[in-house]
């Protein structure tokens, strides 16, 4: 083993010091992942772990009804996503291996550094997309509406009333904080902070009445 590697070129030696630090590292994600460890994002892979400031003022938007911020739009494929754990360590697991392979099929060092990162990219390119996928899948359908009655949410968009048009509230459902659509029958519109109670589940739409209502009802 000392001998084989004493008897490679600089170039071959660099390589292996970044591909097989990258594979053993690429090979434990996938192995706490699939062990429950991971979840969709790392400290950075999906952007964002930790709380949510409820009293933004509109610091925060929705997407597939979870909070994210509002100055980032999660329909486009953003650059910063790329920049992620995962997809460093594809990168670099790959463009190793692939330069490697290219060296020693004798071809060039420039080819071999140009056929690694092109590759590396694609490869980090291919993990973010999977990310995401993978995210909007977990988020879809995951969240029943229905469970979200008789419980408290806080009013993030004033509601008006008459039940004509619709507000928003926060509330956690299922373990998850959620940013969902209000109305309200009554004859007042409930305003900015503001707690109630959800009676009823219209689809993806809530209905609810003012905290204090439902402690005088009951």
């Amino acid at each position: 083993m000392v001998e084989w590697w004493n008897g490679l070129e600089m170039f071959l030696k660099v390589l292996y010091c970044i591909a097989i630090p990258a594979t053993v590292i690429l090979i434990l994600q996938t192995i706490l992942l699939i062990i429950g460890f991971g979840n969709g994002g790392d400290g950075d892979i999906s952007g964002a772990d930790g709380g949510v400031d409820l009293d933004a003022g509109g610091d925060y938007a929705t997407s597939d009804n979870e909070l994210i911020p509002a100055d980032s739009n999660a329909s486009d494929f953003s650059i910063t996503s790329l920049f992620t754990i995962q997809g460093m360590v594809a990168l670099f697991c790959v463009f190793g291996w692939s330069a490697i392979i290219a060296r020693v099929g004798g071809l060039h060092i420039a080819l071999c550094i140009m056929i690694g990162m092109v590759l590396g990219i694609g490869a980090m390119f291919g993990v973010s997309k999977l990310i995401r996928i993978s995210t909007k899948l977990a988020s879809n359908g995951a969240i029943d509406y229905n469970n979200a009655v008789g419980l408290t949410a806080t009013v993030y968009i004033k509601i008006p009333s008459g039940g004509k048009e619709h507000g928003k509230v926060n509330l956690t459902i299922q373990e998850r904080l959620v940013e969902a659509d209000a109305i309200t029958f009554g004859d007042e519109e409930i305003p900015t902070g503001a707690q109630v109670k959800i009676t009823k589940a219209q689809g993806d739409t809530l209905v609810c009445i003012p905290e204090k209502e439902s402690t005088n009802t009951n």
